[in-house]
C-alpha cells in the first residue's frame, strides 16, 4: 500500500507539474502576443508622428518631474507646483529635454538658441501658465486642454501657435 500511496502521489504531482507547465506556456504565449500588439501601436505611433505635416515633438520631462516631488512643493496641484518652481528658477525649463522632433517641427520651432536651450525666451508669458493649468486639467487618456500661445520664430518673427498635448506613458 505504501508503494500504490507514493505512485498515486508522484502521479498527482506530475499532473499538477504538467498542467503548471501549460498554464505558464499560455501565459508566456499571451505576453508575447501583447507584446507584438504594442511593438505595432508603437510602429503605427511612430509613422504618424514622423509623416505629420504638423508639427510634432517628444519631449522627456522627467527632472522636472522629479524637482516637482520634492517634499517642500507637496501642496497643491501638479500645475501649482510646477509653477512655483518655475517662478523660482526659470532655467528649469532647460531640463526638459527634447528627445524626438519631425521635419515640421525641426522647420518651424527648434532652432537652438545661442545658450544650447530651444525653449527657453521662445514662448510668450502666457505659455507657462497655460501649461500649468493644463495639468490640472489633465484627461484619464494623458490629453491635456488646448491652448493659444505666441511663439518668437529663429528669424525673430512672432507667430501664434495653438498648443495640443497629450502625455505619454513611457514606453
Amino acid at each position: 500500500t505504501f508503494i500504490a500511496l507514493l505512485a498515486q502521489t508522484l502521479h498527482l504531482e506530475s499532473q499538477r507539474l504538467r498542467d503548471a507547465s501549460r498554464e505558464l506556456s499560455i501565459e508566456r504565449d499571451r505576453a508575447e502576443h501583447l507584446g507584438q500588439e504594442a511593438a505595432s501601436e508603437r510602429s503605427r505611433w511612430r509613422t504618424l508622428f514622423h509623416q505629420s505635416p504638423l508639427p510634432q515633438i517628444s519631449l522627456d520631462a522627467s527632472r522636472l518631474y522629479s524637482r516637482l516631488q520634492e517634499p517642500r512643493l507637496t501642496k497643491g496641484s501638479m500645475g501649482d507646483r510646477m509653477f512655483q518652481v518655475f517662478k523660482e528658477s526659470p532655467d528649469v525649463i532647460d531640463g526638459i529635454v527634447l528627445t524626438e522632433a519631425n521635419d515640421a517641427a525641426r522647420r518651424l520651432i527648434f532652432e537652438r538658441q545661442p545658450d544650447g536651450s530651444f525653449l527657453r525666451g521662445r514662448f510668450d508669458d502666457g505659455f507657462m501658465r497655460e501649461l500649468c493649468n493644463g495639468l490640472d486639467d489633465l484627461a484619464n487618456d494623458g490629453a491635456v486642454p488646448p491652448f493659444s500661445t505666441r511663439i518668437t520664430m529663429p528669424d525673430g518673427r512672432i507667430s501664434a501657435l495653438d498648443v495640443h498635448y497629450r502625455l505619454l506613458p513611457e514606453a
